[in-house]
């Protein structure tokens, strides 16, 4: 039988990867209460902090040079590899600590933050796993992640009959199995002493793209400490809670980065700016449709999503709804961005906009404590990123 090309088994592996993401969310969502969610929440945005900043640092890098010589590929992937190893214990206490803040965490909420923080070395080797397998085995990806979904729709289907503790050792089997499976599809290539050379040292899209995403990670652990110690970690379940609804849309966004960015960028300059605007259009519309969706959706489909936090985090569906109509337009203007290699714009474009919600969540959480408002603070990240976006785009292009 004819093997699919590597680029379709890397999109069905991205898409797989994605739902499992969104199950391990929604999987403890239905099944704890608002409390419990929150507190598990403050330890999965620490541990999507650790994620990112692998990815964008050892993961990114490694898909770049996936066509240097493969003896070569091997050194830089072993020295990732054992530096995210010497690294584990420390990424366990950084994602257990964090579960501590705030003083409605009850006992369930801690085991299934220390839950997350056990799984979480896990999931840095296996997304690393995953960067170095996408080319060369993009059959063991694909199996290993979905060794991982079917997991953890087990822990969403059978969670209200499981103990507490059957569901988080479950939790737990499913990411650590899915990295034993990318284990043994490495097939030796941890094996040797040899190490890489170091890379560049310039400011340039590799290092902005790694500041992007340790930005984006790092301001939902942010946000939700501000939430949890102002308001309380069931306010912070039903906000994330409105928000994992969306995730179907961040799959979206990722892929104009692997399907559409090399189209853009063959484009003429007078093109770029019209096609700019059909796809911008678009998928500003795909976002305001998926949110009208899930306002129509009954309290019974609902309640199976999120379970106890639905009925806090339909009042907030509408301000994830705005938020996400604006990041899905502005991560099509960075297209332009990428494609003129604009590094240090892409930089300071998402300094600004963290520093703007981080800000004015904490102003909002020492004035006038409220999840609406704090909310809110995340919409005017994305659209004071989008205006900025623009205009910089629009500035260059009126330049003779």
């Amino acid at each position: 039988m004819r093997k699919p090309p590597a680029k379709t088994s890397i999109f069905l592996d991205q898409a797989v990867y994605s739902a499992a993401s969104l199950l391990a969310v929604l999987s403890v969502s239905r099944n704890f209460s608002p409390a419990d969610f929150g507190a598990f929440m403050l330890a999965y945005a620490a541990s999507m902090l650790l994620l990112s900043t692998s990815r964008q640092y050892f993961g990114v890098e490694l898909a770049r040079t996936s066509n240097e010589p493969p003896s070569i590929h091997d050194q830089r992937f072993r020295r990732y590899w054992t530096t995210l190893a010497v690294l584990a214990p420390a990424a366990f206490g950084f994602t257990a600590i964090t579960s501590s803040v705030g003083d409605t965490v009850t006992g369930t909420g801690r085991l299934l933050s220390m839950t997350v923080a056990l799984s979480t070395p896990f999931l840095l080797s296996h997304d690393l796993m995953r960067y170095f397998q996408a080319r060369r085995a993009p059959g063991v990806v694909l199996i290993a992640d979905a060794v991982r979904l079917f997991g953890l729709a087990s822990c969403l289907i059978l969670g209200p009959s499981m103990a507490t503790w059957s569901f988080c050792a479950l939790w737990f089997l499913c990411h650590a199995s899915s990295w034993a499976v990318s284990l043994v599809g490495l097939k030796g290539a941890v094996l040797s002493r040899d190490w890489a050379e170091s890379g560049s040292k310039e400011w340039g899209i590799r290092e902005a793209v790694t500041a992007t995403g340790l930005l984006s990670a790092a301001v939902p652990l942010v946000t939700g400490w501000i939430v949890s110690l102002s308001i309380s970690t069931s306010a912070l379940g039903a906000w994330r809670g409105a928000t994992t609804l969306f995730g179907p849309l961040n799959t979206l966004i990722t892929l104009l980065d692997f399907a559409i960015l090399g189209r853009y960028v063959a484009l003429e300059q007078g093109e770029r700016y019209r096609y700019l605007r059909r796809l911008g259009l678009a998928y500003a519309g795909i976002a305001a449709g998926w949110g009208l969706l899930l306002a129509l959706v009954p309290d019974t489909v609902g309640g199976l999503l999120l379970g106890p936090s639905w009925p806090d985090a339909t009042r907030l569906l509408p301000i994830a709804a705005v938020e996400y109509v604006f990041l899905c337009a502005v991560a099509v203007v960075l297209l332009e961005f990428k494609a003129s290699q604009w590094a240090r714009r892409i930089t300071i474009n998402k300094l600004l906009t963290s520093g703007i919600i981080v800000g004015v969540s904490l102003t909002v959480a020492l004035t006038l404590p409220s999840i609406e408002f704090i909310a809110l603070a995340s919409v005017a990240g994305a659209v004071a990123g989008f205006a900025l976006a623009v205009s910089a785009v629009l500035t260059t292009s009126r330049r003779p």
